[in-house]
């Protein structure tokens, strides 16, 4: 498939033109499409990143900028360590990577 426009992806995924912005917004911050210039066009137009290098690289960049986000802390009545990510209601972890970012806090 090839670069799709906004006006595509509204068209292909029945969604909002506004809902198409935002995910193409996160979806290129994570790395996971990018924008590119189609000559001829003054729209922007995007297309996915299928190189699974680049993309495992793209998720590991976003895994660990959550982790040095998160807010951490230690659990008082077994000494475990707990993380919280701001912005992502829900999302917690209590795992060895969550003490070793605690105790480095």
């Amino acid at each position: 498939m090839g670069p799709l426009s906004l006006d595509d992806l509204v068209e292909q995924l029945g969604i909002s033109k506004a809902s198409a912005s935002m995910a193409t917004r996160q979806l290129a911050s994570w790395g996971a499409i990018r924008r590119i210039w189609v000559p001829g066009e003054r729209r922007d137009f995007y297309e996915v990143i299928d190189d699974i290098g680049e993309v495992t690289t793209m998720l590991a960049r976003y895994i660990d900028t959550a982790m040095e986000l998160a807010r951490y802390e230690i659990i008082e009545d077994d000494g475990a360590y707990w993380g919280e990510i701001p912005g992502f209601q829900g999302v917690w972890a209590r795992s060895p990577v969550a003490s070793g970012n605690c105790a480095r806090r």
